[in-house]
Parts: C-alpha cells; structure tokens; sequence
C-alpha cells in the first residue's frame, strides 16, 4: 500500500471472529505467521493499541530465549506490514503500535466505551444497547487465551448487571434468557451464578435453583479448593426455606445455620408434604446420618410460611437423661407456665391446644415413653374435630410412608385410625428419632 495508508480507515472485528478491512476493503485471511495475527489482536485489545516489547515476546514466546524472541517479533511485524500496510505497525523505542496515524476502529472498543456509559447511568435501556453491540463471542478461535479475558470479564459483569435489574422489576423469565447461556460457558463465575439462581427462583425453578448452586460450588471445589462466596451461601440458604427467612412475626428458637445444608432435596420435598399430610412425623436412621440436620431445615422451611403463626420450637433432648423432665424441658422451650397442683403434661397440652405451631423433639430415643406420654395427651387435647373435613379426612386413611432412601426411614403413624385423637406409636428404631409434631387446632 503507498503512504495514504496513513490517513486511511482501519477497522478490526474481534466480536464473532476475527477480520480486518482497510478502506472498506476486507484484508484476506492469508496470514503466513499465525503468530503476526496473534499481535493485531493484541494491540486490537490493548488500551490505546500499544504494548512495549517486552510484554509481547513474554505472551507470545515465553519459552524461548529473549534474543531469539527479539527476531521473531520483528519477523511478525513485518508480516503485518505486509497485511495491512507500511503504516499499520511500527515499533519504536520499545513500544508496539498499531495503526498510529490511521483512523482505527474496534468493535471491542465501541462496546467498551457504551458499557462504561451504561453502568455510570445504571439504565435498563442503557445496559440492553451497550450489549447489542456484543455481536459475537470475543475471539472464539482463542477462547482459552488468558489475554483476551478482560474484556470477557466486562460483558459477563454487565450481563449479570443487566440480569439482577431485570429481577429486580420482576421480569425473572428476561432476566433468565439473557444469564443462563453464559453462566453455563462460565461454570466458575460466581456472581453471575446468583444472578442466574435468583431468575431461577422467580420464575418459580427452585428446585433447578438448588442445582445451578450445588453446580457451581462443586467447580470452585475442583478447580480452587475454595467454598462459595458468604452472599451465594445466604442465597442458597434462603432458598432452602422456600426463598425466604422465617418472617420476625414468627417466634421461634431454632438455632442460626453455621454451614451450608448440602442436598437432600428429595427428602425435603417428601417431610414437606408430610407435614401437610400428618400431625406427627418421625424421622429415624443410623446415628450421624444427618436426622437432626434435615429436621431443622424442615422446620426453617415450614416456618417460613404461613402454616404455623405461633411459632417454630426446638427442643433438645439429648443431655437429658431423667425422663421425669422431659415435660418441664418442653415446657421451658415452649415458653410455657407449670402450676403447681397440676399434671404438667397435661398443663403443657391445655396451653397448646389453643396454639398453631410446629414443635421439633430431638434425640429421644433413651425417653421413648416419657415423650410418647407427652405427645400422646398433647394430639388427644389439640382439637382435631372431625367437623373439619381436612383435619378428619387425614385420619381415616393409613398415614404411614417412608422414604426410598435405605439408610432413612419417615413415618406418619397414628396409633388408632377409629378416633378423631390419634395418639403416637413409638417407633422400634434404637438410633436417634427427631418428631416432628404438628400441633393444629381449629
């Protein structure tokens, strides 16, 4: 090309592929080196399209020796020239230049330029254009190039930015269109992850929700031996209490979760539907398989809605060992009153009965009968009238089932199918049994 080279009009696609035109003319796909395409794309990406020297030989020969490297670089210099024009390169006192005294254009840089624009306005608007000048994917011949990442980084951030917006005005089913093709290239990127599990969530996929988490913290495991970020593990905690926390209306005593509740979401969808099947749930397994565990996320869950107003209570049996205050220790956690002259079961089981809750007895396989006393008189004095159709139909019917689980079994067992005051059956199971007790009164 002759010296109008140096006012001409160069403009470098990056986006979808990688082409050059000159003039409005195409430069042909005829690179001899491949390696002096490599150094357009470079400076293509590079602030102000220019590198020094030394970072170039690092990136493109690192295994060689630097005076070897040195030819190289002047070989591919040339070749350029030879592509694109006399002018398009030169290097100079160090520095590589591309297309100094020519009118350069580059995709990359447009996008650029309206996404810094984008996120200073934080429109909708804003963000949807400066992603539509995201025409392709950037460089998709050298994908894994740790040099072309930037800019990778930048449409993943706005992307995501976009995304949280879009479920922020509740349009979840946008917001998921646009995130859920990247994050599924970008396995590892964690916030764009949350923005995907929370369009995940409003558009009603928990369960797939629970996955994409579960996903990405396996392939931070794997690839950085590092747990999830402390905002994506509250994420994935809300979501296992049905994507909220238990409301500040609703009195309880369960204790914070300290880590993450791993799996098991079948066996959550089952206890959930138990509980809206039975008064009484009993779970019981092997020690150390978890019971304790998945009775507390149960009870988070169930207390997150509006089934139990008055309230979500754990009780802790396992340091006790007198069965004779067994009442007293359900009592206390109940926030209840025992008066001296009565019953104190049947004091508890009075104050009950006028109360909607859900109550948690944990570790008391060695006071079997003392809590099969206690809960048999509180579900005898809980109204259970059989003029309410829900809470009668419940009854006439076996309530028993278990998971497919080997090492679990849950059960829903009235002892008596005849009456409308179903009392409990204890089960044979010497490892620990959480109940879960559903207390109802209408």
């Amino acid at each position: 090309m002759d010296e109008t080279a140096s006012a001409a009009e160069v403009h470098v696609s990056l986006l979808g592929g990688f082409s050059v035109m000159v003039n409005g003319q195409p430069v042909p796909d005829r690179w001899r080196l491949r390696k002096a395409k490599a150094l357009v794309k470079l400076l293509a990406l590079a602030p102000g399209h220019w590198l020094h020297r030394d970072l170039l030989v690092d990136i493109l020969w690192s295994d060689i020796e630097p005076e070897a490297a040195a030819n190289n670089l002047h070989q591919i210099v040339y070749a350029v020239r030879r592509m694109m024009g006399a002018e398009s390169i030169t290097l100079s006192e160090d520095v590589v230049r591309l297309c100094p005294a020519a009118r350069l254009t580059v995709d990359v840089d447009q996008f650029e330029q309206a996404a810094g624009a984008a996120r200073s306005s934080n429109e909708i608007t804003a963000l949807h254009q400066a992603l539509d000048l995201w025409t392709g994917q950037l460089l998709p011949e050298d994908q894994y190039a740790d040099w072309a990442a930037g800019e990778r980084e930048t449409h993943a951030a706005l992307t995501a930015l976009l995304g949280s917006k879009l479920s922020e005005q509740g349009e979840s089913e946008a917001a998921l269109a646009l995130v859920e093709p990247l994050a599924s290239a970008r396995p590892l990127d964690e916030h764009l992850h949350r923005v995907l599990i929370n369009s995940l969530t409003g558009v009603g996929r928990r369960w797939e929700a629970i996955e994409a988490y579960e996903r990405l913290r396996d392939a931070l495991d794997e690839e950085y031996a590092a747990e999830p970020e402390s905002e994506t593990k509250a994420l994935y905690r809300r979501l296992l209490t049905g994507g909220k926390p238990i409301p500040a209306t609703i009195p309880h005593n369960l204790p914070a979760p300290t880590t993450s509740f791993v799996g098991r979401r079948r066996l959550l969808t089952e206890l959930t539907a138990g509980l809206g099947r039975t008064r009484l749930l009993t779970l019981t397994g092997v020690g150390g398989v978890g019971k304790s565990r998945l009775a507390l996320e149960l009870a988070r869950l169930a207390g997150a809605g509006p089934d139990f107003p008055d309230g979500v209570w754990l009780v802790e049996l396992a340091g006790v060992q007198d069965p004779e205050i067994v009442v007293s220790t359900v009592a206390s956690a109940l926030r209840l009153t025992l008066r001296n002259g009565r019953s104190p079961a049947t004091a508890v089981a009075e104050q009950l009965g006028s109360r909607t809750l859900l109550l948690i007895m944990d570790n008391c396989e060695h006071l079997l009968e003392a809590c099969s006393a206690l809960i048999q008189q509180v579900l005898a004095r809980c109204p259970t009238s059989i003029s309410s159709p829900r809470v009668a139909n419940r009854w006439r019917f076996p309530a028993s089932w278990s998971t497919a689980c080997p090492r679990w079994s849950c059960q829903a067992e009235p002892r008596s199918m005849s009456g409308s005051s179903p009392g409990w059956k204890p089960c044979s199971c010497s490892s620990n049994a959480p109940g879960l007790p559903r207390l109802r009164s209408n």
